[in-house]
């Protein structure tokens, strides 16, 4: 199984992830690396106008005269290109650099629902940072190639014929002269070149047409030509205008940041310091250098770190160029919030954590946590993790609604005498006295598909002595769960 990652409109995505302010409208990446400028690509609103590939400029605007034309920048593809080849390895050490803004990776040896889910954690760490990408998910790199183009995040294909009756020929880059003999034969799908005999597209096309037919069949076994990129803790950028406030800096080092932690987290490595070279514009350079208390490679932990130390440092003249540099460790798994108290030996921790398991049972050692199920005082125990993870954002829960309910654990077992089917009167240990009012009952039953059903009936009560209580009946008996106020 392979998947191919496309960044569609690539210049101009990399163009547009660097801007603090993007514009909006038809825009166009203007080439101007030639004798000749030309449109490299344009966004969709501008192609609304018929502006298109290898368009002069002076043509283009005059077929959309609020064209806004932007310059390539090589650099900002080169960093963008690193970003997708860094994420890529995120799923599998065996990727191929096919493009410009496009990958190919292996995903032998991975199951269905990890890889599934590994995808749309990729397409949302792509999103994050300002990219739209398209996944293309096929048993040989030529099907996963097209699937990318048709994609609108990630696009399996299950179904061969179905798949290949969607896609025009030219979707396999072949030269136009091929296509218009294709479509001189009736031929304008890759279905139909499919079903054509195979000697006989290379008796008229020759090799070429053999290798398309193949690669059309899922015949052509192609190796990946392996990539790997190495680690570079560094980030350096010459700016082309004036850097006067914290806030453009913070932009740029929060881009930077993003960057550096990628590399960090496919290195294995984490960052226990900064060094930051501003270079003014009077020619000097100014250095910082900034601790992290605990090494981390989270962005959200360094970035505050970073932002909290740069809060009233000054400058003699304004800033037009940033180079930050990360000092790096080997990652140990530790508890990465700055405000709580680091955990020192995570590897000691866990070994101890095994040695209890080992005493006391493994369902009797580690972490609660709740069972998704209307069960009462359902549970069950996670083993303990020796990363503490502490950058989350708390779930938003609505207001609470009646009484709070102090529960009695365990219930006490009570005694209830019955009147016209309601609870009349209740003795017991925490509870006794005759029932003044009564609300009930509640049925509740779960788990009858298991080996182990459950039901319950509650009441809640007011005793004329006073006091609201909640008490419930199950097979076994009467019992006080708790009281209200």
């Amino acid at each position: 199984m392979y998947a191919v990652i496309q960044i569609p409109v690539f210049p101009l995505q990399a163009l547009l992830r660097q801007m603090r302010k993007r514009p909006k409208g038809p825009i166009a990446v203007l080439d101007e690396s030639g004798e000749q400028s030309y449109i490299l690509t344009a966004n969709k609103v501008a192609r609304q106008f018929e502006v298109t590939e290898g368009m002069h400029p002076a043509r283009a605007l005059a077929r959309c005269a609020h064209l806004q034309l932007i310059p390539r920048s090589e650099a900002a593809e080169k960093s963008t290109t690193r970003i997708l080849h860094l994420l890529a390895q995120t799923l599998s050490p065996r990727i191929e650099a096919t493009d410009s803004g496009l990958v190919t990776i292996d995903l032998r040896g991975a199951t269905e629902q990890s890889r599934q889910e590994k995808l749309e954690s990729l397409v949302e760490r792509f999103r994050t940072i300002g990219l739209f990408v398209r996944i293309g998910i096929a048993g040989t790199p030529d099907h996963a190639l097209w699937a990318a183009y048709l994609a609108k995040w990630i696009k399996r294909v299950r179904w061969v014929d179905t798949f290949l009756n969607q896609l025009p020929v030219a979707v396999t880059g072949i030269s136009q002269e091929v296509v218009e003999i294709f479509a001189g034969w009736g031929i304008h799908t890759l279905g139909a070149i499919k079903k054509l005999p195979r000697e006989e597209v290379g008796a008229r096309l020759g090799k070429s047409g053999l290798d398309l037919w193949d690669a059309v069949s899922g015949q052509r076994s192609r190796l990946l030509k392996p990539y790997k990129t190495e680690p570079q803790f560094f980030r350096k950028l010459e700016l082309d205008y004036r850097v006067e406030n914290l806030e453009a800096l913070l932009f740029i080092l929060k881009r930077f940041i993003d960057e550096l932690t990628l590399e960090l987290r496919v290195s294995h490595q984490a960052a226990f310091g900064f060094k930051i070279y501003l270079k003014l514009e009077n020619k000097r350079i100014q250095e910082t250098h900034i601790e992290v208390p605990i090494p981390s490679s989270r962005a959200s932990t360094l970035f505050r770190i970073l932002e909290t130390a740069l809060e009233n440092m000054q400058t003699q003249d304004a800033i037009v160029g940033v180079h930050l540099r990360l000092d790096t460790a080997e990652a140990r798994a530790r508890q990465s919030d700055l405000f709580a108290v680091a955990m020192e030996d995570a590897v000691g921790f866990g070994e101890t954590a095994d040695r209890i398991a080992a005493l006391v049972g493994p369902d009797r050692s580690g972490s609660p946590r709740a069972n998704n199920t209307w069960r009462p005082d359902a549970f069950h125990i996670e083993k303990l993790d020796t990363e503490i993870q502490t950058d989350f954002e708390p779930e938003s829960h609505k207001p609470s609604i009646g009484l709070p309910l102090e529960r009695i654990r365990p219930p006490r077992p009570i005694r209830v005498f019955m009147q016209d089917e309601q609870p009349a009167a209740i003795e017991g240990e925490v509870i006794q006295g005759i029932v003044k009012q009564v609300n009930g009952p509640w049925r509740l039953s779960s788990d009858w598909w298991d080996n182990k059903p459950w039901s319950r009936e509650e009441w809640d009560i007011e005793l004329e002595a006073g006091g609201l209580y909640r008490i419930f009946r199950t097979s076994k008996g009467w019992f006080v769960e708790g009281m209200y106020g």
